[in-house]
C-alpha cells in the first residue's frame, strides 16, 4: 500500500477496510492457487534430461533441428501409475501395440488447464487476422479428440513431426511453420511405458529449448525465467496424467 494510500485510509476507515479486503483476497487467492498447483502436480517427479544417453536428444531429428549440439535446457516430468488407475480400454489398445495411450496423454497435455491460456490467445489471434481454422486444432474438444498424426498442427505453437504407438515428438517454437533451424527451437516428447511385471505405467514429458542458429550459441530461455518454465511443464505433464487415469 502505498503511502500517499495510507494515509488517505487512515483518514477514512472505509478505505481502510476496503484495502484490508483486497489484501487478504489477494493472499487469500495466491495461498489457494498454490496449493491447487501443488495438488494437482504432486505426482510429477522432475529429471534432468541426459543429452549423451536420452533417445529424445539422440533422435536424428533433434540432430537435423540443432546440427551444432548447441546447449539446450531440457527437462522431463515423469508420473508413475498403477495400471489399476488407468483406463483398461487405453491398457488394451497398448498391448495390442496402439497408439491410444500415449494420444491421451497428449490430448490432456494440450487440452487440460495449463495449456488453456496458448489455446485462447492463439485462437483469438487467428479470429482477429482471419487465418484459416481448418488445419490447426485450437480448442480442448479438438485437442482431446485428436489421434496426433504426423503433421498435426496445435495452437498455432506446436506440430506433430513424429509419432510411434509409445511416443509422439512436437516441434515448437516461433513461428511453428517454420522450416528449417530456428533461433528459438523447443521439442517436446510425450512418452508411455507399461511394464506388465511391475503392474506400473511410466508417463514422461521431455522438452528441450535451443538455439538451432550458429555454432555455441546459449539456449534461448533466460536462466531468469528458467523456473517459469519448469512450473508450466510440470503443469502439462499432470494435466496429461489426470487425463490417462480412470474415471
Amino acid at each position: 500500500m502505498s503511502l500517499p494510500f495510507l494515509k488517505l485510509a487512515l483518514r477514512k476507515p472505509s478505505l481502510l477496510r476496503a484495502a484490508k479486503i483486497i489484501s487478504t483476497t489477494g493472499l487469500a487467492t495466491l495461498t489457494t492457487g498454490s496449493t491447487c498447483y501443488f495438488l494437482a502436480t504432486r505426482d510429477q517427479t522432475f529429471h534432468h534430461l541426459d543429452e549423451t544417453t536420452d533417445p529424445l536428444a539422440l533422435h536424428p531429428l533433434t540432430r537435423s533441428f540443432n546440427p551444432h549440439a548447441n546447449k539446450s535446457l531440457s527437462d522431463i516430468y515423469e508420473a508413475r501409475l498403477p495400471l489399476s488407475k488407468i483406463e483398461p480400454e487405453l491398457l488394451e489398445d497398448y498391448r495390442h501395440g496402439g497408439s491410444r495411450l500415449v494420444e491421451r496423454y497428449c490430448g490432456g497435455v494440450l487440452g487440460g488447464w495449463g495449456f488453456a491460456p496458448q489455446r485462447y490467445l492463439s485462437l483469438r489471434h487467428a479470429k482477429q487476422h482471419g487465418f484459416s481454422h481448418s488445419d490447426e486444432l485450437y480448442t480442448k474438444a479438438e485437442i482431446e479428440r485428436s489421434n496426433f498424426a504426423e503433421g498435426v498442427a496445435i495452437s498455432d505453437h506446436f506440430t506433430v513431426i513424429a509419432k510411434t504407438p509409445t511416443s509422439i515428438l512436437f516441434r515448437g517454437g516461433s513461428p511453428s511453420n517454420s522450416e528449417g533451424l530456428r533461433e528459438v527451437d523447443v521439442l517436446m516428447q510425450a512418452v508411455v511405458e507399461v511394464d506388465g511385471k511391475t503392474e506400473m505405467a511410466k508417463l514422461s514429458l521431455k522438452c528441450m529449448f535451443y538455439n538451432g542458429i550458429g555454432r555455441g550459441s546459449p539456449p534461448p530461455l533466460p536462466e531468469a525465467i528458467t523456473w517459469a518454465h519448469l512450473l508450466y511443464a510440470k503443469a502439462l505433464a499432470a494435466n496429461g496424467t489426470a487425463a490417462c487415469r480412470r474415471s
